[in-house]
């Protein structure tokens, strides 16, 4: 599977980042047969290997509903060094299969 890519858009630096408000993922109209177990949401410095930033379940990230995969992300103060971030969202089912939905990009803007 070819994760989906979107653009998160900019956001300024020190300034709340509210997105992924509420996520349900589905195949075909219907949650994966084995429940979320982990949710992970990273965000790299563009060109840079590692993470700068990363989100997991009870550290911003919130498994609501886990057979029914549906997650949100706690909007936070954004303290990231001004530049294009590589946004990647990865899951985990029970049974241990992993998932990388969304790979996205956000800017973050110094005024």
């Amino acid at each position: 599977m070819v994760p989906a890519s979107v653009s998160y858009g900019s956001v300024v630096y020190g300034n709340t980042l509210a997105i992924l408000s509420s996520v349900v993922i589905q195949f075909n109209g219907a949650a994966p047969p084995s429940a979320l177990s982990a949710v992970s949401v990273d965000f790299g410095l563009r060109g840079l290997a590692t993470s700068a930033l990363s989100l997991t379940n009870g550290h911003g990230i919130t498994i609501s509903d886990a057979a029914n995969w549906t997650f949100s992300m706690t909007p936070f103060l954004v303290a990231l060094d001004p530049g294009t971030y590589e946004v990647s969202i990865t899951t985990t089912a029970a049974d241990g299969t992993v998932y990388t939905f969304v790979k996205g990009d956000l800017k973050v803007v110094k005024v």
